[in-house]
């Protein structure tokens, strides 16, 4: 790449001006929703804003809003001329439901109303944590298509997090989800919990995977573009256990995925959200190619005319 391209894409991705928006707040389906309307939108395109564990929408705000992280990230997508929408989809206090088939039904709900009151007809994700766990089994079921998917410090096991990693009660969210009694308390026993394995299991994404075929995968997986962010160190949600082995099942059905991450002890993503934000805004408009999408580190990118 020639130095002025790089400069120019420097100055591109470092705009810091937020964007002018409307926000409408409606409720679709019995779910509280908001759907923000960039100045200059770019036509019949939107991203599903897909929220993790403890996250809500409300009536008047949501927990996107008020964080700096996520605040940040939905202006560089609003800049870009992203419609953006998210829904409450079945959330409770404490609980982002793990992807079971309400929390499905509830973004579909909401990609259907834009589809109609919008004319939307690409459709783009992003989810934090447990919010990948809804992304992926919409996906991997055939439920729902998106062009671009960016993973944000994502949950991709609930076998992993039924083990209560960092001492953190899974057990009994993942329980109320999928509407079973566990067999006991933290640190949950996932392959010895019989209720547990057969509740999850059309819906424990890493394990559905596992279960593919390499060509299944690609069938279900390829027509995405994918992007992921993660803390290497994060203690809630063990890369080791999630995100990590998932690409190594992409790679075998031809699917890259482009890779960012920190040495961070965290499960917050706010650093990952205000260092990349604008990065992923250029990775979802498509202009933006990557060389070498198969694992990281990568290259600069590649800008395409």
């Amino acid at each position: 790449m020639r130095p002025s391209t790089l400069w120019a894409l420097t100055l591109i991705l470092s705009a810091s001006s937020a964007p002018a928006s409307d926000t409408e707040r409606l409720q679709v389906d019995g779910e509280w929703c908001f759907i923000k309307t960039p100045e200059s939108p770019r036509a019949g395109e939107a991203v599903i804003l897909i929220h993790g564990n403890g996250e809500t929408v409300e009536a008047d705000s949501s927990s996107w809003e008020r964080a700096e992280g996520s605040s940040a990230f939905m202006d560089a997508l609003l800049e870009a001329g992203f419609l953006l929408a998210q829904s409450n989809h079945t959330a409770i206090p404490g609980n982002g439901m793990w992807g079971n088939p309400a929390s499905q039904e509830s973004v579909l709900a909401l990609m259907n109303h834009l589809r109609t009151t919008r004319g939307v007809e690409v459709f783009h994700a992003a989810a934090i944590s447990a919010g990948n766990a809804t992304l992926l089994n919409l996906l991997l079921d055939g439920k729902a298509a998106f062009r671009s998917a960016v993973l944000i410090a994502p949950v991709v096991s609930l076998e992993s997090l039924y083990r209560c990693p960092a001492g953190i009660d899974r057990v009994s969210g993942i329980a109320t989800a999928f509407g079973f009694e566990p067999a006991h308390g933290c640190s949950g026993d996932p392959e010895g919990d019989d209720a547990f394995r057969r509740a999850t299991a059309a819906h424990d994404p890493l394990r559905k995977a596992r279960e593919m075929s390499p060509s299944s995968v690609g069938d279900a997986l390829s027509p995405t573009r994918w992007m992921a962010l993660y803390d290497r160190g994060d203690p809630k949600v063990i890369p080791e256990e999630n995100l990590l082995p998932f690409i190594g099942l992409l790679e075998p059905a031809g699917i890259g995925v482009v890779v960012r991450s920190q040495k961070k002890d965290t499960h917050t993503p706010k650093d990952l959200l205000l260092r990349h934000g604008r990065e992923i805004a250029g990775f979802l408009t498509g202009k933006v190619m990557y060389r070498g999408e198969r694992g990281a580190p990568h290259p600069a990118p590649e800008v395409l005319p």
